[in-house]
């Protein structure tokens, strides 16, 4: 649970999405995206995409749920919600091949705001992420902001 949700929130970060080789490793060949534009997005394109921002973006992630529905196979939901972004609630479907979680397929739609799974409600968690040797990282949790 904790790998899919430091995944997910890597999507945010400009470390993970300014470097083509991590994002060609955590998209499946077969990605597709159902963008929160409403608009169809494969590996290809969504890469291109990424690769466009030049900075971290300043999402929060609420109600985090992971469940694994096939031996090498889970869902995730959540709700994310930047300033001044609307909420959004995201699925993905993550596929492990070998030791590597790749992202198969990722939706973001638009909530009404203010959301019941957002509204009244602290943070799920506000992870930083330190790096204890190479290839393995430690989660410090935060509640709140």
């Amino acid at each position: 649970r904790n790998t899919l949700l430091l995944l997910e929130r890597s999507f945010f970060e400009h470390r993970c999405c300014s470097d083509r080789a991590w994002l060609d490793t955590h998209l499946h060949d077969g990605f597709l995206e159902c963008g929160r534009s409403g608009l169809l997005w494969n590996k290809a394109a969504t890469i291109e995409a990424l690769l466009g921002y030049s900075s971290n973006r300043n999402i929060i992630i609420y109600n985090f749920t992971c469940e694994q529905i096939h031996e090498s196979v889970w869902l995730v939901h959540y709700v994310t919600k930047g300033e001044p972004e609307k909420a959004y609630f995201r699925t993905s479907i993550w596929i492990k091949e070998g030791s590597t979680f790749k992202m198969r397929f990722h939706q973001a739609s638009p909530l009404s705001d203010p959301h019941p799974l957002i509204a009244d409600h602290s943070p799920f968690c506000v992870f930083s992420c330190m790096q204890a040797t190479p290839g393995a990282f430690i989660l410090n949790p935060q509640r709140g902001k």
